[in-house]
């Protein structure tokens, strides 16, 4: 913590003209909606350690009590936990309007707020003072806000705090007993002035302090309460007492009016300026758009990729320590005011988002703080989409093979009935966008895990596969297109239905965080093999015998066979007898695309004169394959016979 004991002196004319000139910026500021985020979702937490059941909000307390501790404790969890929390203000949690003036307060003492019954000590906060062993504890208001005997309660505690008590003769005397206790002379966004923040102290208009509390929690700043056409004589007091030079009011003239800002002017002030609004959640966009703009330097680190929605009171008034420091790694997060509906001006400012930060596809996290009686699930889901300018990922369930013979592997290729003795089978999904790869996960949580995502959601005819394998590769020349094969340890048979059912997982990389729409595919029974055999003979002069080979793109039967029968020799020598023909039988495989036999041709020594081998092919021998002597397991045969005639090099071929 840091303490300014002097004053800073008067600022230059043009000082005071720029920082005019940067307050009159503020209520069109905000950006024109564009694309918004690339994607968008609910932040939420895992509360029970178990992947399989449904995350929840980390700030929905069972009350409004509950929900500041549970506030309170992320706070103190980001200091260093137990002991890290040497102080912490209480407050009413029924009568709000004294915790509504202390967002300064606590940032210039860096404490979290609790709330309280007014009759009693809540079991709660007795229990975190203890466990964090608070030393000083500040309560706000009169004995009518929080009473004497909870004071009582609390010092009576094994910590032994010390405990103040905060208090004026009304709210406007609290707010302004509060704001007396920050020693440092804090500056409003791009001025250089000792500053205030002037809100509305009537009990309706309550949500504009939680609004700029975040902000007056940041820049430790003093939020002082004012009537909405007249200036109470304890907020002027502590303007006058302390030099004040710049009051920033937080509304417009319907909620503070001309008249109280011109009072300001006569009490010396040198520059009063406003945060425009006509609503809680007006106001809280200009801020939002302000600490994304005008108010970088000042309130920075500003978090680029959360937003948090709250009602306004109670709520509220316990998230300024939390979203000024500890929500998003140290970052500031602006709360956006909603009500039973989202406001248009909080519609339009996440539909301003924008979708690429620094290069990186925005995947804004939407944080609720209160649960859905606060912030209803309607109002979440309007947010959501309102940011979201991607939707779901798609996909394709296809072959992972080139089934439609085009040449290419890709979406196109239909799924076809599994083979028979088969006992799994493959299949590729093409998404729209990119898929973290496979087996590259090393986090506890199995849903980040892609595997188990896939096994979640792949499906035949309704019910879940047995999905035993998953790999990535990339697909259609880039890195974004993925696609990723599937094993499941059954098979299919045409007409079975292969689907990707709905789902809350996320698919999209880091960066990209989407859900994936549902989809799905028929299987088709495999195409009748048409295509006939081919034949290759081939005799070269000088070798030991012809070579038959036979392919087939539908696989040739295991049993395939030539027999010598189907073919006929006839020598070049002009052999009186002809010799046998032998023909091995080559090992094959059922499927296998080709094979090849080796035809011997024996014949008596010495034919064709003492210079030539008996058992070699000489100029002018001839071998000819009858038709029909070969056929493939769907039972086609070669249509043409055909031979061919040995000379010094390879000779024809034919079907």
């Amino acid at each position: 913590m840091t303490t300014y004991s002097k004053r800073r002196g008067r600022r230059s004319l043009a000082a005071i003209l720029a920082a005019m000139l940067i307050a009159s910026v503020l209520a069109v500021v905000a950006g024109s909606p564009a694309q918004a985020a690339n994607t968008a979702s609910e932040v939420l937490i895992d509360h029970d350690g178990n992947a399989k059941t449904d995350k929840v909000r980390e700030f929905a307390g069972q009350d409004r009590y509950d929900t500041a501790l549970r506030l309170a404790k992320n706070f103190a969890t980001s200091k260093g936990g137990l002991g890290a929390v040497p102080a912490v203000f209480i407050a009413s949690g029924e009568s709000l309007v004294d915790s509504i003036s202390v967002a300064g307060l606590a940032g210039y003492v860096d404490a979290p707020i609790l709330l309280t019954p007014t009759g009693s000590l809540h079991g709660g906060v007795k229990d975190f003072i203890e466990d964090y062993d608070v030393k000083t504890v500040y309560v706000l208001g009169g004995s009518a806000a929080v009473s004497d005997a909870s004071v009582t309660a609390i010092e009576g505690l094994t910590a032994k705090p010390t405990v103040t008590r905060v208090a004026g003769d009304d709210r406007y005397a609290t707010a302004a007993a509060i704001a007396s206790m920050i020693e440092a002379d804090s500056s409003w966004c791009g001025t250089e002035e000792i500053s205030a923040v002037l809100i509305n102290g009537s009990s309706d208009a309550l949500p504009f302090g939680v609004a700029v509390g975040t902000t007056a929690y940041k820049l430790q700043l003093p939020v002082l309460m004012t009537a909405a056409d007249e200036l109470p004589d304890a907020t002027a007091e502590y303007i006058s007492d302390n030099d004040v030079e710049h009051v920033q009011i937080v509304g417009n003239t319907d909620t503070v009016s001309a008249d109280v800002a011109a009072a300001l002017t006569t009490l010396g002030v040198d520059t009063v300026a406003r945060v425009e609004g006509d609503s809680a959640a007006a106001v809280s966009v200009e801020l939002a758009n302000m600490a994304n703009n005008g108010c970088g330097d000042d309130l920075a680190p500003v978090s680029t990729d959360r937003v948090v929605l709250v009602r306004g009171n109670p709520d509220g008034v316990a998230a300024a320590p939390i979203l000024a420091s500890s929500l998003a790694n140290g970052e500031l997060v602006t709360p956006l005011i909603v009500g039973d509906t989202l406001p248009a001006s909080v519609n339009d400012y996440l539909a301003a988002t924008p979708k690429v930060v620094n290069g990186t596809k925005l995947a804004l996290g939407i944080v609720a703080v209160g649960g859905t009686a606060a912030v209803s699930k309607a109002v979440m889901d309007a947010a959501i989409a309102a940011a979201t300018s991607a939707g779901d990922l798609t996909v394709s369930i296809a072959a992972n093979t080139d089934t439609n013979k085009d040449q290419k592997q890709d979406a196109t290729d239909p799924v076809f009935a599994s083979a028979v003795g088969a006992t799994e089978t493959v299949f590729a999904l093409y998404f729209s966008d990119d898929v973290p790869d496979a087996g590259t996960d090393t986090t506890a949580d199995p849903y980040t895990d892609l595997l188990d995502k896939i096994r979640d959601i792949v499906e035949v005819n309704g019910v879940a596969a047995r999905v035993t394998a998953v790999s990535t590769t990339s697909a259609g020349g880039s890195c974004l297109d993925r696609r990723v094969d599937v094993t499941i340890a059954q098979t299919v048979s045409a007409g079975d239905k292969i689907s990707i059912a709905g789902s809350t997982l996320e698919f999209g990389t880091q960066d990209d965080e989407r859900t994936v729409a549902p989809a799905s595919t028929t299987v088709q029974a495999v195409p009748k093999d048409t295509a006939k055999p081919r034949a290759t003979i081939v005799g070269i002069a000088g070798e030991s015998g012809f070579q038959i080979q036979i392919s087939d793109t539908g696989g040739l039967p295991a049993d395939a066979t030539i027999d010598a029968e189907e073919l006929t020799f006839v020598s070049g020598r002009g052999d009186a007898e002809l010799g046998t023909i032998t023909v091995p039988s080559p090992a094959i495989a059922a499927g296998d695309k080709m094979a090849v036999w080796t035809v011997a041709v024996t014949r008596a020594a010495g034919d064709g004169g003492t210079d030539v081998p008996a058992n070699v092919l000489v100029a002018g021998d001839r071998l000819t394959l009858k038709s029909g002597a070969v056929m493939d397991r769907a039972e086609n045969v070669c249509e043409h016979s055909g031979d061919v005639a040995v000379d010094a090099q390879r000779k024809s071929r034919w079907d």
